[in-house]
C-alpha cells in the first residue's frame, strides 16, 4: 500500500508517480520522416485594391476646467465619528487625502 501522503502529493500535482516497469524488449528505433520543405513566397495579390477610407481623429479636449477641483479634505482621523466627515466629503464630490499614520 503506498504512503497516503505521497498519493496526495500525486494527486495536488506536488510530485510525480513513480511507475515500476521493466522493458521486455528493446525499442525499434523509429522510422525517419523526410523533411519537407515547404516555400516561404508570399502569394502574389490579385485584382483590385479596395478602396481606403482615411479616418477622422477625434478633437482633443484642451479646455479642462480646474476651477472644479479647488477643494481638497485632509483628515487625521482619530475616533471612529471622524468616518461621517470623510463620507460626506466624497459623496459631495470633494478629493479626501486621509493620513493614517496616527492610528
Amino acid at each position: 500500500m503506498a504512503n497516503p501522503l505521497r498519493k496526495t502529493m500525486v494527486y495536488l500535482g506536488l510530485a510525480d508517480e513513480e511507475f515500476d516497469y521493466e522493458d521486455a524488449a528493446p525499442a525499434a528505433p523509429a522510422p525517419v520522416a523526410k523533411e519537407v520543405r515547404e516555400s516561404h513566397h508570399a502569394p502574389q495579390p490579385t485584382g483590385a485594391r479596395a478602396p481606403v477610407i482615411p479616418l477622422r481623429r477625434a478633437p482633443s479636449q484642451k479646455n479642462v476646467s480646474h476651477s472644479d477641483m479647488n477643494e481638497i479634505l485632509t483628515v487625521h482621523p482619530r475616533q471612529y465619528k471622524d468616518a461621517q466627515a470623510i463620507a460626506e466629503a466624497f459623496r459631495d464630490g470633494i478629493p479626501v487625502i486621509i493620513n493614517l499614520s496616527q492610528m
